[in-house]
């Protein structure tokens, strides 16, 4: 697929460069990311969220926890849900006619926390659902299939961040669900190390070993950390 534009921003293809800088990501590994998420260290003096970027996806990830103690941030959340299913939906319309020679479905990467935790966030699974409605013409797709089986921190709390291993063994996939499709598109908001991508793309080709996996990303952390 080629790079494609919208608006300020613009989806573009994770070339090979940038994929050696992501530690657990492979060189054949098919990425795009949407926008650049600065790093705090190259804003100066600007507080973080004086960085557009930033403070979408800071809203996007605003937990359950916190809209209950302050309810206001919930409109800021729903609009950065909306924001992103409609620049992934940007992505769906132009690249149509590259997928519509393979049956595809978007798939959520899931949240760090389990479905029974009162602060898991869905906000992944209302993207790409949200996305799939203004594209109903080109046939697209969302399917809830992968499941954090026990909660753990949030990658970006986290003292150590887990490896793709962990992530996995952490990890369900409701089996049999996407045998009818040729190509799956994990969803994501921020690509850091490539951990949780890495994790879920091992899991869909232990099922299906000749799947083609892509991985879409809101964001990309321009200065990812070392292994």
């Amino acid at each position: 697929m080629n790079d494609v534009s919208a608006e300020v921003y613009q989806w573009v293809k994770i070339d090979a460069v940038e994929l050696s800088h992501r530690p657990w990501l492979c060189p054949d590994d098919e990425c795009y990311y949407y926008m650049r998420y600065p790093h705090l260290a190259d804003m100066g003096e600007l507080p973080s969220w004086s960085s557009p970027v930033r403070s979408r996806v800071y809203d996007l990830k605003k937990t359950p926890t916190q809209l209950q103690s302050d309810p206001r941030l919930a409109v800021h959340k729903r609009q950065a849900i909306d924001q992103f299913s409609h620049d992934l939906s940007v992505f769906l319309r132009v690249s149509a006619s590259q997928l519509s020679d393979a049956s595809f479905a978007l798939v959520p990467v899931p949240p760090s926390k389990s479905r029974s935790d009162p602060d898991y966030d869905d906000r992944l699974i209302q993207v790409c659902s949200r996305s799939c409605e203004l594209n109903e013409n080109i046939g697209a797709v969302s399917i809830d299939c992968l499941h954090t089986i026990s909660s753990r921190s949030a990658g970006h709390f986290a003292a150590t961040r887990p490896d793709p291993r962990a992530i996995k063994s952490n990890t369900l996939l409701d089996s049999g669900v996407l045998q009818s499709y040729e190509t799956i598109i994990l969803i994501d908001d921020l690509l850091t190390k490539g951990a949780s991508f890495a994790a879920c793309k091992q899991l869909i080709r232990d099922e299906y070993p000749n799947m083609r996996v892509i991985g879409l990303f809101w964001a990309l952390a321009q200065r990812a950390v070392t292994a």
